[in-house]
């Protein structure tokens, strides 16, 4: 109970019910640094002029701050499911670092959320974007692929001991692929990079569509899910969840 100056009473409550207010605090803290790394993974991918000197920040950055976003969701989505929750084991047991296992697992949770909720037309459609987007499921599998062990890729070969999988740099720059072959637009842009070479303002101009497409597809994936969470498909007691992870709460980074 807290008492204003003008002697009003009203009750405060955490977020969350369900968790305790250490939870609750942590919860929070969890969520500001998942927004913060994909906003600034975001920002280095429009503003990359050069792979080279961007291409392992972004991934650092992007794999981690993907991982905590589904990480909080799903654990929202069981906090509203079993009404406490997930334990550390089971979070370390059920999802490790695999990104496209818990992306299809929160991608079924939405959509069994979604149903019977207000604006449903509205909500399954902006669920519906993401499922179209053929350029996220190739950035996912280049983070969950650094995620996973691809940061450690050319150790690995120092070590004599040469991982299996693919690299994932070439894994990102073949979503960039995808990117251009899903757009017309870019691909034309590319063609006439490529048929007069002295000018640099052209290959410049197509990268910077490029990283802007690429940028987009992880923005629209991020909003997404918070403006579900907002209309409580994760839990109609967790709606504070989708504004304060969402991208227009990111405050100031420079």
């Amino acid at each position: 109970m807290v008492v204003t100056a003008d002697g009003e009473r009203y009750v405060f409550r955490m977020p969350f019910p369900g968790l305790t207010t250490t939870q609750a605090l942590a919860l929070l803290a969890e969520i500001n640094s998942a927004r913060n790394l994909l906003a600034y993974g975001e920002r280095v991918v429009r503003t990359a002029p050069f792979a080279d000197t961007t291409r392992d920040p972004s991934l650092t950055m992007l794999s981690i701050g993907v991982e905590k976003l589904l990480k909080v969701s799903l654990g929202l989505s069981i906090l509203n499911a079993t009404g406490s929750w997930p334990s550390a084991q089971t979070m370390r047991s059920e999802f490790r670092h695999g990104l496209k296992q818990m992306d299809a697992n929160l991608r079924t949770r939405l959509r069994d959320g979604v149903r019977g909720k207000e604006y449903e037309h509205f909500i399954s459609g902006l669920l519906q974007t993401l499922e179209d987007d053929p350029i996220w499921p190739a950035i996912l599998d280049a983070l969950d692929r650094y995620g996973r062990s691809g940061r450690f890729y050319y150790l690995d070969i120092l070590g004599d001991e040469p991982q299996r999988l693919e690299d994932p740099a070439r894994m990102w720059d073949e979503a960039e692929n995808i990117a251009v072959d899903s757009n017309a637009e870019l691909e034309a842009m590319r063609s006439r990079a490529l048929e007069d070479l002295r000018d640099q303002t052209l290959w410049d101009s197509f990268i910077t569509a490029l990283n802007n497409t690429i940028a987009d597809s992880i923005h629209r994936w991020w909003e997404v899910i918070c403006v579900l969470g907002r209309h409580g498909v994760l839990g109609d007691d967790n709606k504070a969840f989708g504004f304060e992870a969402h991208p227009d709460s990111v405050g100031r980074q420079e």
